[in-house]
Formats: C-alpha cells, sequence, structure tokens
C-alpha cells in the first residue's frame, strides 16, 4: 500500500459576498451578476458558496431553463465550489474527478450538473489572497486555487433525520447503481491519488497516531495492525474500481414524501475525493457514516445498507468478510486524520462535528465481537431477500 501521503493543503481565504459576486463574474464572463440569498456551507478543506440568481446560468448539459422550466421556480440555486491547486497533480486530479460526476449526471444519477464557464471551460484557476482575485491564474502554485459552477440539488442531508429502514436499504441499492455505473469508467489520474482519504495511503497513517487522546491510542495501534495486515494480505483479492470515496451522511440529500411518510433520495453531492480504490470501501465509508445518526441498533442498520448494495452491486465472499475490518479502516482514517487536522487548524469548526459521535462508534466497534456483527448482517440480509422474492 502506498506510504507516500499528499501534504495537507491550504484551505482558500474566505470570501465575502462581494468577492464572490466579483469573481462570478469574471468566471462567466457575464458584464453583471446579482447574487441574491449567500451563504458558506460547512466543508473540510474546500469552500463552497451557495447562492441564488433570478437568471439562469447555462449548464454543461445545455441551457438549464428548460430542465427547471417545469419547476416554475424563477430563483435558482448554484454551488461555487473553490479548491487548493498547489501542484498540476492537483490539478489533474480536480479533473478527473469533474469528469466522473459529468459522467454520472450523464448516465442518469442524481448528482449535481456543471455549469459552462466562459470559453466553454467547466473549471478556472484562480489566484486568491485576501485583498487580491484574478482569473485565470498566470500559473500553479501556493496562492492558486481551482473554481467550479454546480447547480445546487435541493433538500436536505441525510445527517439532519433519523433514516429508517426502508430508507437506509434504498440508500444502499443507490449506492450499488453508483457503483456499477463507475466500473464503466476509467481515468488513470485517479491511480495517482496520494491522499490521507485514500485506502492506498493507509500505510503511512500509523505516525499520526501520535495526534491523537492518548488512552486511545493503544487500540488504533491495533485497529491500525490489522487493517494493514487485511490489505496486504488481500489487494490481488479485491476489486478495485472508480469510487466516491465519501458518500458520508452529509453528501446524501433526502426529500420529504408525504405519500409514503418517508423520504426520497434526491441525489448525491460533492465529488472532491473521488479515488480508484477498492469497491468494498465505498461500502465501508457509507457504512461508518451512517451509524452516527442510528441512534438504535446501528449495526443492525448497517445490514441495511449492506443487503441494498448487494442486491445491485452483489459483492464476493472475500468482500463481504472484510466489510467489518474496511469500516474499522475508515474509523482509523477518520479519528487519527481529524485528530492531526484539529492540531493544525484549530478554528475549523467543522473538524470538530460529529467528534462525540465518531468517539462512540469507535467504542462500539473496537468493543464488540466481528462474529456477532456478522450474525446480525446475515439475518437482516436474509430478511431483505425474502422481502424482494
Amino acid at each position: 500500500m502506498n506510504q507516500v501521503i499528499a501534504p495537507l493543503r491550504k484551505r482558500p481565504p474566505l470570501l465575502s459576498k462581494a468577492q464572490v459576486n466579483a469573481l462570478l463574474i469574471q468566471l462567466t464572463g457575464r458584464s453583471h451578476l446579482d447574487i441574491g440569498r449567500f451563504k458558506e456551507l460547512p466543508s473540510y478543506a474546500d469552500r463552497n458558496y451557495h447562492f441564488q440568481l433570478q437568471s439562469y446560468l447555462e449548464s454543461d448539459q445545455g441551457n438549464p431553463l428548460q430542465a427547471y422550466k417545469h419547476t416554475g421556480q424563477k430563483i435558482q440555486s448554484y454551488i461555487l465550489k473553490i479548491l487548493s491547486c498547489p501542484d498540476q497533480e492537483s490539478y489533474d486530479l480536480a479533473c478527473a474527478r469533474i469528469g466522473v460526476m459529468r459522467n454520472l449526471h450523464i448516465a442518469g444519477l442524481k448528482c449535481p450538473n456543471l455549469i459552462k464557464l466562459k470559453n466553454q471551460d467547466l473549471m478556472q484557476t484562480v489566484q486568491l489572497s485576501e485583498s487580491h482575485l484574478q482569473c485565470p491564474a498566470s500559473d500553479i502554485g501556493e496562492n492558486t486555487f481551482i473554481a467550479y459552477l454546480l447547480t445546487f440539488i435541493e433538500g436536505q442531508t441525510l445527517a439532519t433525520i433519523r433514516p429508517s429502514n426502508n430508507l437506509l436499504y434504498r440508500i444502499g441499492k443507490y449506492a450499488g447503481l453508483l457503483a456499477k455505473n463507475l466500473q464503466n469508467f476509467s481515468d488513470d489520474r485517479l491511480k495517482k491519488n496520494k491522499s490521507v482519504w485514500s485506502i492506498h495511503s493507509f500505510g503511512g497513517l500509523k505516525s499520526y497516531i501520535k495526534y491523537s487522546q492518548p488512552d486511545q491510542q493503544d487500540i488504533l495501534e491495533r485497529i491500525y495492525d490489522r487493517c494493514y495486515r487485511y490489505f496486504q494480505d488481500n489487494a490481488n483479492n479485491l476489486r478495485s474500481t472508480i469510487i466516491h470515496n465519501d458518500i458520508s451522511t452529509y453528501n446524501i440529500i433526502v426529500r420529504p414524501n408525504d405519500l409514503t411518510n418517508d423520504y426520497d433520495i434526491a441525489g448525491i453531492i460533492d465529488f472532491g475525493e473521488v479515488d480508484h480504490a477498492y469497491v468494498v470501501n465505498e461500502l465501508a465509508i457509507m457504512i461508518y457514516n451512517a451509524i452516527w445518526i442510528v441512534d438504535k441498533d446501528p449495526i443492525d442498520a448497517a445490514g441495511y445498507l449492506i443487503a441494498g448494495f448487494d442486491n445491485v452491486f452483489p459483492l464476493t465472499q472475500t468482500e463481504y468478510t472484510g466489510i467489518f475490518t474496511s469500516v474499522l479502516a475508515r474509523l482509523f482514517q477518520s479519528i487519527t486524520v481529524v485528530d492531526y487536522h484539529i492540531s493544525c487548524f484549530p478554528d475549523n469548526e467543522y473538524l470538530r462535528d460529529s467528534y462525540d459521535q465518531k468517539l462512540k462508534i469507535f467504542k462500539l466497534l473496537s468493543t464488540i465481537p466481528e462474529s456477532n456483527v456478522y450474525k446480525i448482517w446475515d439475518e437482516v440480509k436474509k430478511k431483505c431477500n425474502t422481502m424482494m422474492t
């Protein structure tokens, strides 16, 4: 497993509404834009600005006026996403990731649509500082960032509700459909990803344990050794493909359905961590994040995600038996990397969000016998299969 990890990236500077408006004019080539409601959304390392316009911006798939005509809405919502671009590799990764999102949208999956910028570009380099804004950037360097525009998916995040087992099953199916479609895409640039969130960088994370709380370090060492050994032993038996790599409760958008008294899946967002990795990691990341928000029987809830995923994208026996270890690997990544980033950016409140829930899952997964977990998952899968027949 690759042990060379990309250094921590510089977060883009915070922009005011006026600065965002000025940047949008440069990006789109419009002579005038007047954004209405404006809000920065919480994010880990990039910047996401949600804004509204009374005019339509042309999407990558044509003028969205026709697409939105049936909604009767006159005001449209968009996202301006800005991320670090200190080198050519970062630029290439960003190109590959928005290419994945674009292809999924074309394939009919519910995800944001890219907005055409001036000269028909889909993204642009910009140079930003507290007092300077230049678009496009003259070169790639420390103060260079990438900017692109997306349509906004209306709804609420899964993190804001308590999902039913039926919804979890449907989310699992949706993730399976995502995996099925991503098999059709390939981009060698994603294989060069050195992010700390890539499973191929797992081997280099042992040194991050020292940033975690002293009373957690011993169990983290044991989790690391177990997971590292598993991926080393099974590297040739696990299927690899392009994965979203961050199907978290904050990146799944849902809308209430009054007829079913439940929620519908509105879409999936944030393709900023797309990676070429093991299929089982996609499912493990989704499980790890989803069980935060389940107050009762989180292991049981994970079973519905697995059953739904397996229904659309059947898992091999090696993948199925490796889910628990893969969830532990994501748990290890999440605690050690976030603890490290908190030490670097103590003022970033987003890093501390859900930290207590992470510790709760840490205690649960580090104490429950694996055999008990699979007994529950086998029963849930059997129940779901019976319902399907």
